[in-house]
């Protein structure tokens, strides 16, 4: 184990590098993402169009253009959470003989 042998785990060592410019964007994702519906089968929902266009009126994203980038960059930040949780999922569901 990487802790045990004084290696970073490897999710560290592979995290990707976050624009400064971007680091709204994920901040914004996360506090949406908790909008989103869990299943007690361990999925979830894609984040809301309305809870993103929430967000983006609380903040002041009014300008169609800067909403239209915004709602793309939190889709995008969604596909890769929700691909993450099914590989989790399937994962979870072959090391316990249901898949």
């Amino acid at each position: 184990m990487a802790e045990e042998d004084g290696r970073a785990p490897k999710a560290l060592s592979e995290k990707p590098e976050l624009e400064d410019h971007l680091v709204w964007v994920y901040n914004a994702f996360s506090r949406i993402s908790t909008d989103r519906q869990y299943f007690e089968s361990g999925g979830c929902t894609t984040i809301s169009w309305s809870a993103v266009n929430d967000y983006a009126i609380r903040y002041g994203i009014d300008d169609l253009d800067d909403f239209t980038r915004f709602y793309n960059l939190i889709s995008a930040l969604d596909a890769v959470y929700l691909r993450d949780q099914s590989e989790k999922l399937k994962a979870r569901a072959a090391a316990s003989g249901k898949g």
